[in-house]
């Protein structure tokens, strides 16, 4: 648990014995000393003193908490360890936490059963401590406890969260997650399916490729999350499969996913989805592309020679997202194609090298307004050292929106007066 910084304590965290209570105060604003000022009194009366350090794990005080949660660590391991045990069988739930915190840092193996016990038992706050805890302790009982309750507990809130909690468990889960999944209801498939996409298992390739083949539109949404987290080609060639299926939201996920994949072999597959009938499916290609896209310039510079128009303006977008320089050309080019112009532009600018401003230039006296002011924004995410003089001739532009756009390159260019 990372320590806040420390601050004064306002207000007592306890009740207790006067003196000690007073000596607590003095001693949570000084945490570099609070050990060496606590620890005499503690040993001189364990019997007053543990129950008041147990009782400041209720305040509100986070520095206050730490400080006595490393005693309980350290020097009173010993002394602390019966208290702390007790508390996992109490109802106050700050007091839980705190002390299943410190029992899974010291890994007390007599810890586990109450921690077991409180999964079935408890609000959810404190069951998630309790999975948090046993998830750190390295006992082969705390394991198959998790195992159970994940494939058993109904509290939906409960399941979803403890996803990311048993993550660092995947070595231990996946096989026997896997191993079950075929005689699991459909419920509990998908929270499994689930929580194989969030660690992208790559045992559960196979799996996830199935399931996305025989129930693509339930199922199968969770599946092509983890096909995309895998990323071999093997995952790939199971997403693609999909990119023809009828429903554009499947296919919007299938994209999504190649652009997760971080594999050249989604490249083609994502310029074919540049083409998609669904605006939202063409979104995603587009901003996939730009992910993966840096993997093989060289795949989309070739791609672009025979590509139709709208498969050309996707791929100039993409282009400019990436900002590789092996670019370049290839947009310079699109500028003379008046059918992709106002896409070329704006890629241009994007793509951030200042070689690209030579060719922007010409276009601030374009016919068009709309490609001066384009050619002018582009201009601005060059920065060349000429902007503000470009900009100054923009502002006799006969077109508002074209002087607007000038007047606020300029006002970002000078200096407040």
């Amino acid at each position: 648990m990372t320590e806040p910084a420390p601050q004064k304590a306002t207000g007592s965290p306890v009740n207790g014995g006067p003196g000690f209570v007073e000596l607590l105060e003095r001693a949570f604003g000084q945490p570099d000393t609070f050990a060496a000022t606590v620890l005499p009194e503690v040993r001189a009366r364990p019997d007053q003193t543990l129950p008041v350090l147990v009782r400041v794990f209720e305040s509100p005080n986070v520095v206050a908490k730490n400080l006595v949660a490393d005693l309980f660590r350290g020097p009173l391991r010993e002394p602390g360890l019966p208290l702390l045990l007790a508390e996992l069988g109490n109802g106050q739930a700050e007091r839980f936490l705190w002390a299943s915190v410190v029992l899974a840092d010291l890994q007390v193996a007599e810890a586990v059963p109450p921690l077991v016990k409180a999964l079935s038992e408890r609000p959810t706050p404190t069951v998630l401590a309790a999975l948090r805890a046993l998830a750190r302790i390295d006992r082969p009982e705390a394991r198959e406890a998790i195992l159970e309750f994940f494939l058993t507990a109904r509290d939906e809130v409960q399941v979803s969260s403890s996803i990311r909690i048993l993550e660092g468990l995947s070595g231990f889960l996946v096989p026997r997650l896997l191993e079950r999944f075929p005689r699991l209801d459909q419920a509990r498939k998908a929270w499994v399916l689930k929580f194989l996409a969030e660690t992208g298992a790559p045992a559960a390739l196979e799996v996830f490729s199935q399931t996305l083949a025989s129930d693509p539109c339930a199922l199968g949404l969770f599946c092509t999350k983890g096909l995309g987290r895998i990323g071999t080609p093997p995952a790939v060639e199971a997403l693609t499969r999909h990119l023809g299926h009828r429903e554009w939201f499947l296919r919007k996920k299938v994209v999504e996913a190649l652009g997760q994949a971080k594999a050249v072999e989604a490249i083609p597959p994502l310029i074919t989805a540049l083409t998609d009938a669904s605006v939202q499916v063409r979104a995603a290609a587009i901003e996939s592309l730009s992910k993966v896209g840096r993997l093989a310039p060289r795949q989309m510079i070739e791609a672009f020679g025979r590509a139709g128009h709208v498969q050309k303006i996707g791929l100039i977008r993409a282009m400019g997202q990436i900002g590789d320089r092996a670019f370049l050309p290839v947009l310079v080019a699109a500028l003379e194609n008046r059918n992709l112009l106002f896409f070329g532009l704006d890629a241009l600018g994007d793509l951030g090298q200042p070689e690209g401003a030579d060719a922007l230039r010409p276009f601030l006296k374009d016919a068009e307004w709309f490609n001066r002011m384009n050619a002018l924004e582009a201009l601005a995410k060059l920065n060349p050292p000429t902007l503000a003089d470009l900009a100054q001739t923009c502002l006799q532009d006969p077109n508002d929106m074209v002087r607007h756009a000038a007047a606020r390159i300029l006002g970002r260019a000078r200096p407040a007066a």
